[in-house]
């Protein structure tokens, strides 16, 4: 579960838009990735398929990725390819990132439930997938990212929103540079 918390960890993408990154909107080579697919579960069947039709269209994005992120996709990537030879003919090509054992999409709660157990035997806590986008959304913010840049890498439509969706980290974050500027006042004060 690595490659896969990893890519979440510096897109900040969706559960749902993780679920459907294909190898075709990740390029190893740049170090780029592209938002274009998500895995959603049908209501009636119960299985999961990929849609190309996304939450709005600024859920359409693009973005970079760290060199180290580029280089454990990349060994994921070799894993990935050993896991379908073993497969053979079973193997159902999607060209998933993150695909099922055979290759079909995986079902969102069952990511959901390795990604538990995995923090677990890990000894880390249990925070859902979601805690990770918010993670890199509080993370841009307390980086003093611009407000436009965050709310496309979050897919969101407009920086207004964004701000509402996290307004505690920016309250957070103004609380932190009123502290600044009264250690300023205390220092020019006897």
């Amino acid at each position: 579960l690595l490659a896969p918390l990893v890519m979440d960890a510096v897109t900040g993408v969706r559960r749902s838009e993780l679920l459907g990154f294909c190898w075709d909107a990740v390029d190893l080579d740049s170090g780029t990735y592209r938002v274009m697919r998500k895995c959603l579960v049908d209501r009636h069947t119960h299985r999961p398929y990929l849609t190309e039709d996304l939450k709005t269209d600024h859920a359409y994005r693009s973005g970079r990725l760290p060199a180290a992120a580029v280089r454990i996709l990349a060994s994921y990537k070799k894993y990935q390819a050993e896991q379908r030879l073993r497969a053979g003919s079973t193997w159902s090509d999607h060209n998933l990132l993150f695909p099922g054992p055979m290759g079909y999409p995986l079902h969102p709660d069952t990511f959901s439930s390795r990604l538990r157990r995995f923090q677990i035997r890990a000894g880390l806590d249990a925070v859902g997938i979601n805690s990770v986008r918010h993670y890199v959304a509080t993370a841009l913010i307390n980086g003093r990212v611009p407000d436009a840049t965050i709310a496309h890498i979050m897919g969101h439509g407009n920086s207004a929103y964004t701000r509402r969706q996290y307004e505690d980290v920016y309250e957070m974050t103004n609380q932190f540079a009123a502290d600044v500027l009264a250690d300023s006042v205390d220092f020019l004060t006897p």
